[in-house]
C-alpha cells in the first residue's frame, strides 16, 4: 500500500486522512514544527487535538530541525504524493514534492501561491486587472504609500494568512495607521509573528471565490461561492 503525506492536516486537510484510506492508500500526517513561540505551540496543540478524532489508522510525523532532514525522512516513506492539508502546509509540501520528483505545482509559483502581494503581481504580469498595493514593515512605510497612492480607503492584511484573520478595512489614514500599529509584531492565524503587511486599495463590488483543480493543463472548477458581507 503506497503512502500519501499530508503536510499540516488541519482545516479541510483534516478530511484528507480518511479520504486517503478510502482510496486504499496509507496516510501520513506531517506536522510543521513552528517557530517555538507560545502562540505557535498553541496552534500545534489545536491541530493535534483535531487529529485525535480521526478514527482510521495513520502515522503522525514531526518536521525536523532542518529541511534536508525532513526531506530525507519523507523520502524513506517513498510516498506517492505529498499534499498540503492547509494554507500553512503549502510551502513545505510543494518543496518536498518537487525535490522528490512527485506530481506537484511548479516550485517557481510558490510565492504567488502563498504571499498576498505576489498573488496580485502574478495577475498583473498576465495583463489582467489587479489590486494595487505595497508590502510595508512599519507605519512610516504605510503612510508613505498611502500618500503616494491617492487612495482614500485601503485594506491591510498580513502577507501570509487564511480565513480573513488580520484583514482590516480602513476608511481613512488614521484607521490604517491604527490597524498597522495593532497588527505588526502580533501573531497570524498560525501563531507566527507578523513582520510584514500589505496595504492595498479597497475595491468594491460583488465578491466571489472560485476553487479549481488543474492537472496536466486540464482545469476544472470544483465550486463557486458568492459572498454577502455586512458592515458592522
Amino acid at each position: 500500500m503506497r503512502n500519501i503525506v499530508v503536510v499540516e492536516a488541519s482545516s479541510t486537510g483534516f478530511n484528507f486522512i480518511r479520504d486517503i484510506v478510502n482510496r486504499n492508500f496509507y496516510p501520513i500526517a506531517l506536522n510543521i514544527k513552528g517557530d517555538g513561540s507560545e502562540e505557535s505551540q498553541a496552534y500545534k496543540k489545536l491541530v493535534n487535538n483535531s487529529l485525535k478524532h480521526i478514527d482510521v489508522d495513520f502515522e503522525l510525523l514531526e518536521e525536523k530541525d532542518t529541511y534536508d532532514e525532513t526531506l530525507e525522512m519523507i523520502r524513506e516513506y517513498d510516498p506517492l504524493l505529498v499534499v498540503p492539508g492547509s494554507e500553512l502546509g503549502v510551502r513545505l509540501a510543494t518543496k518536498l514534492s518537487n525535490d522528490l520528483g512527485l506530481l506537484s505545482n511548479p516550485i517557481e509559483n510558490l510565492d504567488a501561491m502563498t504571499l498576498k502581494n505576489k498573488m496580485q503581481e502574478k495577475i498583473a504580469e498576465a495583463g489582467l486587472r489587479h489590486i494595487r498595493g505595497r508590502v510595508v514593515k512599519s507605519v512610516e512605510e504605510a503612510i508613505e504609500f498611502y500618500d503616494e497612492s491617492g487612495f482614500t480607503e485601503v485594506v491591510v492584511k498580513p502577507i501570509i494568512g487564511a480565513g480573513s484573520v488580520g484583514v482590516r478595512i480602513c476608511l481613512n489614514k488614521d484607521e490604517m495607521i491604527d490597524s498597522i500599529k495593532k497588527m505588526l509584531n502580533e501573531v497570524n492565524i498560525f501563531g507566527n509573528k507578523i513582520t510584514e503587511m500589505v496595504v492595498q486599495e479597497r475595491i468594491k463590488g460583488e465578491e466571489y471565490f472560485v476553487n479549481t483543480v488543474s492537472y496536466n493543463g486540464d482545469h476544472r472548477v470544483t465550486l463557486m461561492w458568492k459572498y454577502t458581507k455586512v458592515k458592522t
